[in-house]
């Protein structure tokens, strides 16, 4: 009888092993802490760290059409974790995609899921110092002039024991403002009239 028993825990190991694999390498998107989305702390979670996230690159004012190199760093402040990761989405006041993220390495990629871009680590990466950094570009949009875009962004610090236990999530927020850009000028003649050239109605 505990034989059987065990062989019944065998495939539910095993798929939460694949699970945990899948989700280090490439995790599910919506989980960066924005309104419309989760947290990876519905799987990760009790865990003793502590940290903060630090985005430079990404300015208060935005020019339109422009890329800018943004790194994404996460500085832990309560314990030592092993190993970290993380997950990104730009948006405007209405919560639609806004500009276009961008992969500049093998460690991030993008996927899209209701209509909005995500970037976050393809494989864990290791902490060095208390500190892991990845780097990667975002392209603002045309505009319009006074759009304001926001950075929803989350991080996973991971114990690096094989599961999602002993881990801890921190999620914050940057914002952003476009400055020019916008739809082209449309104009509307109402009226007309003959012109004269030299005397002639031939203008």
């Amino acid at each position: 009888m505990k034989f059987r028993n065990r062989l019944f825990y065998i495939p539910f190991i095993f798929g939460c092993l694949i699970l945990f694999l899948s989700n280090s390498s490439n995790p599910p998107d919506r989980n960066t802490g924005a309104p419309f989305d989760g947290l990876c702390s519905n799987c990760h979670g009790g865990g003793s760290f502590d940290g903060d996230i630090v985005i430079t690159g990404f300015p208060s004012t935005i020019l339109p059409n422009t890329t800018y190199g943004i790194t994404y760093t996460v500085n832990a402040t309560m314990g030592s974790p092993a190993i970290g990761g993380f997950q990104i989405v730009a948006v405007n006041e209405s919560n639609v995609n806004s500009g276009d993220l961008a992969q500049v390495n093998s460690e991030t990629g993008t996927s899209t899921s209701n209509g909005r871009e995500y970037l976050d680590h393809r494989g864990a990466k290791a902490f060095s110092g208390n500190s892991v950094s990845w780097n990667f570009n975002w392209t603002s949009p045309n505009g319009p002039n006074g759009t304001v875009i926001t950075l929803y962004y989350a991080a996973n610090l991971a114990n690096g024991t094989g599961g999602t236990g002993g881990d801890n999530i921190i999620f914050a927020s940057k914002s952003g403002t476009m400055m020019g850009g916008g739809n082209p000028l449309s104009v509307s003649i109402t009226g007309k009239k003959n012109i004269s050239c030299f005397g002639g109605m031939d203008g």
